[in-house]
């Protein structure tokens, strides 16, 4: 049975926690009977490891969410101003016109609305 791409990264994940746990203890000589606070050591370090990696992901950085409320306001305008591009075309074009082509047209000035203010 094949395993999905998410359960293999997970496995090549546990691998590699697993290869750079034996490396450490190797690293620091760690006796058998240190081997449980070692082993609380090691997970806090792969912890702080896949945290400096992945990002703090509870709190996005405060450009991307500036970026994000920008451009869907950008968006939610453009989305107001389609029905406007639809009545234009519908009147410069003729209904036929605008049954085949109207949406599309008014979709793509949308996304260029400034430019038509």
């Amino acid at each position: 049975m094949e395993r999905s791409d998410r359960d293999q990264s997970e496995y090549k994940r546990s691998q590699q926690d697993q290869n750079l746990a034996d490396d450490l203890s190797l690293i620091f000589n760690i006796d058998e009977q240190d081997q449980d606070e070692a082993d609380m050591l090691i997970d806090q370090m792969l912890q702080t490891h896949r945290n400096q990696v992945a990002g703090d992901k509870d709190h996005p950085h405060p450009i991307v969410t500036g970026i994000q409320l920008i451009f869907g306001l950008y968006l939610l305008i453009g989305s107001f101003i389609m029905p406007y591009f639809q009545w234009q075309y519908a009147v410069e074009n003729g209904f036929w016109s605008w049954l085949f082509f109207g949406t599309w047209v008014s979709i793509l000035k949308c996304f260029v609305w400034p430019f038509y203010i």
